[in-house]
């Protein structure tokens, strides 16, 4: 996916079908203490009584025991990607799939709103929501507002953009981003918005396999 989903930095990987909490027990064996097994266990309890992934659980706890985080430190990670993952649910309802689900996650946790996660997933009926999320997380990762970021994903969605599109927005951007381009500004230039100006000097160059996009990226 060219780098796509940096919410997967989170340390997370995704198994078929939620998992027993059996088989989590046996990977958080001998990784955690006790008390602090014990309660990631009860969050993962929680997840699987709401039929929501938890291997994503699992690797988020043994990630801060890898870093030799403190117990309370670890629950605390692992409690607040569970409450990401059940707005998400919220927003996307039951049809999502887990990686859609933790796509949504990371929008959530970049801080876009819950009416413009909908909004994207709405954008495009019938299909996959996985990148245009991936892309709007990405998108905050490199610095670009949440709600610039959703804007600038929305525009293309409702342009028919296709995943390798909003994936050519995204790297255009970093792109322009690593040559010096304000975030904002290669943004919406690479979405297609005339209201922003280059800089003096210079000027962007072309965009690759963007649609032209009329609407102009407004914060809100």
């Amino acid at each position: 996916m060219n780098g796509l989903m940096r919410f997967l930095v989170f340390g997370l990987t995704l198994s078929v079908g939620a998992g027993s909490l059996i088989a989590q027990e046996s990977r958080l064996a001998g990784r955690l203490d006790s008390a602090t097994q014990r309660r990631v266990e009860q969050l993962i309890g929680s997840a699987l009584a709401d039929e929501l992934p938890t291997e994503p659980l699992v690797d988020k706890a043994l990630e801060g025991a890898s870093k030799g985080a403190p117990g309370d430190q670890i629950v605390q990670a692992v409690a607040r990607l569970l409450a990401d993952i059940q707005v998400a649910r919220s927003i996307l309802g039951g049809e999502a799939d887990d990686y859609e689900l933790l796509a949504g996650a990371g929008a959530v946790r970049a801080g876009a709103s819950a009416e413009r996660i909908e909004t994207v997933v709405l954008s495009r009926p019938n299909m996959s929501s996985l990148v245009p999320l991936a892309v709007l997380t990405d998108l905050v990762a490199l610095g670009v507002p949440p709600g610039t970021a959703a804007s600038a994903v929305l525009a293309l969605t409702e342009s028919g953009a296709s995943d390798a599109e909003l994936d050519n927005l995204l790297r255009n951007v970093s792109s322009d981003i690593q040559a010096g381009y304000p975030p904002v500004q290669a943004t919406a230039i690479r979405s297609g918005s005339p209201s922003i100006v280059p800089p003096p000097g210079g000027v962007l160059p072309p965009a690759v396999g963007i649609p032209p996009v009329a609407a102009p990226v407004r914060d809100q």
